[in-house]
């Protein structure tokens, strides 16, 4: 009874601050739609940054490096597991960075032009003509300045699973000649179900309404894909991907053994 309630008081408390704020951060992105792309990804890799970080406040999420973080630069493709829509906030504080998101998202009301604005890629897997032309697009983005988040998995899944990554990602990175940053994270608490099995508000509500959260992040050794087949690409990252998680998770089983 006492913890439906404290959850109910957290999340009539949170969800509308994080409105509010997600209102907030958007205003300001809008404002850059008049401008060309790398003025757009310039600054709104910064507010997407500045907003992640602000949601990890308002959650009480704390974020544990496991080993040393390397200093991601501009241009990099940053790969991820993909636990649930936390994801977002958590890696998105981590660096000013922005994310690859679903062609729909582009048509939503005032979010999709806000996404536009910020810098989101969109990616369109509806053909294969628009599968090659986001290929081509995410491309251009990451050479133009733009740190960009992939979840390759294309989908959340349970703690610790990992799936099959997808191979459009790595065509992009080998097409552009850019470098791949592996990351492996992990949680305690509110995501180790994943969004997959429910609802989102009802994910939402039991994760939203703890007090306080901590994530556990890894980073591995920078892959150059430069000239290399994306297959291959896509196997050596996923490799790093799985080393990451496992020492992130580790350090996790470590801190909250009866989270083992």
């Amino acid at each position: 009874m006492f913890t439906h309630l404290f959850r109910s008081i957290m999340v009539t408390i949170r969800f509308p601050a994080m409105l509010l704020l997600t209102a907030f951060f958007t205003t300001w992105v809008l404002l850059l739609i008049p401008f060309p792309y790398k003025i757009r990804i310039f600054f709104g890799k910064r507010l997407l940054s500045y907003w992640a970080k602000t949601c990890c406040w308002l959650y009480f999420i704390r974020i544990t490096v496991v080993g040393k973080k390397p200093k991601v630069r501009a241009g990099t493709l940053v790969v991820s597991n993909h636990i649930g829509y936390w994801d977002v906030i958590i890696l998105g504080s981590l660096f000013p960075t922005v994310f690859l998101s679903k062609a729909e998202v582009k048509s939503m009301p005032i979010v999709g032009q806000g996404a536009w604005a910020a810098g989101v890629l969109f990616v369109d897997r509806s053909s294969a003509t628009s599968g090659a032309k986001s290929i081509r697009n995410i491309a251009k983005g990451i050479t133009q300045g733009a740190t960009i988040i992939a979840f390759p998995e294309g989908t959340t899944t349970k703690i610790p699973e990992i799936r099959d990554f997808k191979l459009g990602t790595f065509k992009s990175a080998v097409l552009a000649d850019i470098p791949i940053q592996p990351v492996g994270f992990t949680m305690t608490e509110f995501a180790e179900e994943g969004w997959h099995d429910e609802p989102m508000m009802a994910h939402y509500y039991k994760r939203g309404g703890k007090l306080s959260h901590h994530a556990f992040v890894a980073f591995g050794e920078l892959i150059r894909a430069e000239g290399d087949d994306p297959a291959h690409a896509r196997d050596v990252t996923k490799k790093a991907v799985e080393e990451a998680f496992a020492r992130a998770n580790a350090a996790k089983i470590a801190k909250y053994p009866h989270k083992a």
